[in-house]
């Protein structure tokens, strides 16, 4: 395997990869750590409508604030430049001063530029340090080494510094990646239970609603048996209203027939027969109709209908209770013994 040209190297890094000229105020990406001319680097970056720009050879993104001047680059160049031109003049391109026509063999440090002898013996360069062209070479291309192991060096640390600040970043990625997956999962599972939940409820919801159904036409149908049986009863009393006195005396009779089955009657049907008692109380005893009903059923012994029906299940309870009843009564009674003392 060849060995590496120096000359081609240091050439290749004082280049710019845009205008493929020598660096002119090199800036270097510190994203990346690639290098261009100042003017290059803005050209490429005109036009573009948000604060972050293009790296024109790796595509990396980078905000313009991470564009820094590359002052060690310069001097690379500097030496670059110096070197072209000995190597030019080296091979017969430019071999003799310009002044004298002799050829540039010496080197001034003071003036950095290549001399004859001429030159040096003159006042010009007669207190100036010269040295021989070779030397110069040498120094050169030790300067512009130990500038290229510094700019490789400074751009690997900046690299490292690069991945240790992404790593967290990475790590932070990865993790939200994890918990995202978590939480689809979880969600998911969670959907599932909840549709299951809602079939169920929904399943019992309908089971319910038939039962309710169902009892809403029993109760429907019981009622409508009683309000018929008690409507009987109405036609009945109302009947006997039209009688002379002595057949009111026949409508306590008839209330009073198994009042016992009134318990629990809606208000508004217990209301109907206590207006069918007053209207009988008040045309035995000629009262008025402004008179308070209370006073004229006082008057005639008898009690309200509801009071009625309540005495009446008191005492068949009380003779179920000693023996006094039927015997199916009595079966269905049970004592009632109070939890406390």
């Amino acid at each position: 395997m060849a060995a590496p040209n120096p000359e081609k190297s240091l050439q290749d890094e004082a280049t710019c990869s845009i205008c493929l000229d020598y660096y002119q105020n090199p800036m270097m990406v510190i994203d990346c750590g690639h290098n261009f001319c100042r003017d290059c680097i803005a050209q490429c970056c005109e036009g573009s409508i948000a604060n972050v720009f293009s790296c024109p050879q790796c595509r990396k993104p980078f905000p313009w604030q991470n564009l820094r001047p590359n002052r060690h680059l310069w001097n690379i160049v500097e030496l670059a430049m110096q070197f072209s031109k000995r190597r030019a003049k080296e091979s017969g391109e430019q071999t003799l001063c310009k002044k004298h026509q002799e050829p540039l063999k010496l080197f001034c440090e003071y003036d950095q530029t290549s001399i004859c002898v001429v030159c040096d013996r003159s006042k010009l360069h007669k207190y100036h340090s010269v040295i021989p062209i070779e030397e110069a070479a040498q120094v050169c291309q030790e300067k512009i080494n130990h500038c290229l192991q510094t700019l490789k060096e400074e751009r690997d640390k900046i690299l490292s510094f690069k991945l240790d600040a992404e790593k967290p970043s990475q790590d932070l990625l990865a993790e939200t990646e994890a918990e995202r997956e978590k939480l689809v999962l979880e969600c998911q599972q969670l959907r599932q239970f909840l549709e299951k939940e809602e079939q169920l409820l929904l399943t019992r919801l309908q089971k319910l609603e038939i039962e309710i159904e169902k009892k809403k036409e029993e109760h429907a149908a019981k009622f409508s048996e009683e309000i018929s049986h008690i409507n009987t009863l109405i036609g009945e009393l109302e009947q006997k209203g039209q009688e002379p006195p002595g057949g009111l005396m026949q409508v306590t009779q008839i209330i009073n027939y198994c009042n016992s089955l009134y318990a629990g009657l809606p208000l508004k049907l217990s209301q109907k027969l206590q207006r069918v008692q007053n209207a009988a109380a008040r045309l035995l005893t000629g009262s008025l109709p402004w008179e308070h009903i209370h006073s004229v059923l006082f008057q005639l012994y008898w009690l309200p209908v509801e009071y009625m029906v309540r005495f009446k299940v008191l005492v068949l309870t009380f003779k179920a209770l000693h023996g006094l009843g039927p015997s199916y009564l009595r079966d269905r009674l049970s004592q009632y013994a109070p939890r406390r003392t």
